[in-house]
């Protein structure tokens, strides 16, 4: 699947401070660290519930459309996560708070199906939070 091997490629640029406000503006919930956090938390587990339905090799029917519905709840989740990061751009530490708890999720298993997503997604609350990397994991 593209979206695990590449997903600096599938995911584009990150979206500006406008359309953050635009998608967010009813969510109050997200506005919060808490909810933020509590939204890192919810993407990291849809992800993992959906990698296997992302890895099945079935050609029938019903496993082509699992595949293709996974395969967008995977890219809307990831999305938003990242709306919601720009949202709290300004927030250096909750955003360096998020990148370490998804460097967790790395370093657990580095070689695993979803490392190159937890890289991508630690590197990118990074780089919008204005950062430093710190280790290079």
């Amino acid at each position: 699947m593209h979206i695990l091997k590449y997903p600096e490629i599938c995911y584009g640029p990150v979206p500006d401070g406008e359309r953050a406000e635009k998608e967010l503006a009813d969510h109050p919930l997200l506005h919060t660290t808490k909810g933020a956090m509590d939204y890192l938390d919810l993407h990291l587990n849809r992800i993992a519930d959906l990698v296997p339905k992302l890895m099945d090799k079935s050609w029938s029917f019903w496993s082509i459309l699992q595949r293709a519905k996974a395969k967008k709840s995977f890219i809307n989740t990831t999305l938003a996560l990242r709306i919601i990061a720009v949202w709290h751009q300004d927030n250096q530490e909750l955003l360096a708070g998020m990148a370490d708890r998804v460097e967790e999720m790395y370093l657990a298993d580095p070689q695993g199906v979803l490392a190159r997503h937890y890289h991508y997604v630690a590197f990118m609350l990074r780089k919008i939070g204005k950062i430093d990397q710190g280790q290079d994991f």
